[in-house]
C-alpha cells in the first residue's frame, strides 16, 4: 500500500506539463502538483513507519527491512544516517584511568626553583600515586556494581 502512494506521488511529479503555459503559470502548476503529491508521500512514510513498529516488537523479516530501506530513500535525513564507530571496548573492568601528563614549567633561576620543585613533586607525586592506587584497586566503586 505504501508503494502505491509513493509511486502515485512520483507519477504526479513526473507528469507532462501543458505546453501552452507561461513561465509564471508553469511555476504555479508545478507548485500545485507538489502540493498534491506531498500528502501521498506522507501516507507512504506513515505506512512504512507502522512496519517499523513490528521491528520494535522483535519481528524482523524481509518486509520490515524493505520498509526500512524505502524510508531511507523517502526520508534520508531521518533514516539514512551513517553510524560512526569509536572502536571496540574489550572490558570496562580492565580500564584504568590515566591522568594526563603535566606540562613542564621552565624555572626562572635554577637555584631558587630547585627546592620548590622538589617539594611540589613530592607532594603531588604522593597524591597522584595514592589516587592511582585507589582507582586501580577499585576503591569507591562499591555502589556501581
Amino acid at each position: 500500500m505504501a508503494e502505491i502512494y509513493a509511486n502515485f506521488s512520483q507519477s504526479l511529479r513526473d507528469s507532462q506539463r501543458p505546453g501552452d503555459l507561461g513561465a509564471d503559470a508553469l511555476k504555479d502548476y508545478e507548485q500545485q502538483l507538489a502540493d498534491a503529491a506531498h500528502p501521498l508521500v506522507e501516507k507512504a512514510i506513515a505506512i512504512h513507519e507502522k512496519n517499523l513498529e513490528l521491528m520494535r516488537r522483535a519481528l524482523n523479516n524481509t518486509w520490515t527491512q524493505k520498509s526500512l530501506d524505502r524510508l531511507a530513500a523517502l526520508e534520508p535525513d531521518r533514516y539514512a544516517r551513517a553510524e560512526i564507530s569509536s572502536g571496540f571496548v574489550g572490558s570496562l573492568e580492565r580500564y584504568v584511568y590515566q591522568p594526563p601528563p603535566r606540562a613542564a614549567v621552565a624555572p626562572e633561576s635554577p637555584q631558587a626553583a630547585a627546592p620548590a620543585q622538589q617539594q611540589g613533586a613530592t607532594a603531588s607525586g604522593q597524591t597522584d600515586s595514592a589516587i592511582g592506587q585507589a582507582i586501580t584497586a577499585g576503591a569507591g566503586n562499591e555502589g556501581i556494581r
